[in-house]
């Protein structure tokens, strides 16, 4: 049987990842059969809200404090996602964008913890930022690339989409099928995307 497979999608900042995740909820959410990939499995997340992503994230970067928040607020945040994970054969998608600058540690707990799952990781890079010298260096494309190829080992599993804001949904359609559905019909959101760090928190 063919092992299970887990994308772990890392947005770097302002690169639009937040609308391909704003996609891939809608659609996992409300498409009436559900997203099923080429291998006929299901599609789900295992964060049942962007709060509990953001909590794991927060574990795996061990920076907490940093957001006002006590270790207790959050440990065991990526353990209980993973139980999820692993109860099922489904193709599942943890997104977040704290997870592009996740140190090289917090890194390997993740892949660590889902036993028996192919891991693809998922890069979503904007256009170019004049921004980018104000961002930590941890989110650097560059030392992104490096810590999670170090992750998956194989090059084939980690991929990069770019984000071009005139044409998202030709990045849409690539995200779906790293993840490995038809995206054809499926369209993004057209509102407002909610902001991908609950309670309004920003350090």
């Amino acid at each position: 049987m063919a092992k299970q497979r887990a994308l772990l999608h890392v947005g770097l900042p302002h690169s639009g990842g937040e609308l391909l995740d704003a996609a891939l909820r809608q659609h996992a959410a409300t498409t009436a059969t559900g997203l099923v990939d080429g291998r006929g499995r299901r599609v789900r997340l295992p964060a049942r809200s962007e709060m509990e992503m953001f909590n794991a994230a927060v574990e795996l970067r061990r920076d907490h404090r940093d957001w006002g928040l006590r270790r207790k607020d959050v440990e065991g945040s990526w353990a209980r996602l993973c139980r999820r994970t692993i109860k099922n054969k489904d193709t599942v998608v943890f997104s977040h964008h704290l997870l592009a600058g996740c140190p090289p540690e917090g890194i390997a707990l993740m892949v660590d913890q889902l036993p028996g799952c192919t891991v693809h990781v998922i890069v979503t890079v904007g256009q170019p930022d004049p921004r980018a010298a104000m961002f930590p260096d941890d989110y650097d494309l560059t030392s992104v690339v490096e810590r999670w190829s170090a992750a998956v080992r194989r090059p084939e599993h980690l991929h990069l989409v770019q984000v071009d804001p005139a044409r998202p949904h030709e990045a849409w359609q690539s995200f779906a099928s790293i993840i490995g559905f038809d995206a054809r019909g499926l369209e993004l959101p057209t509102g407002p995307v909610p902001a991908t760090d609950p309670a309004g928190l920003r350090r």
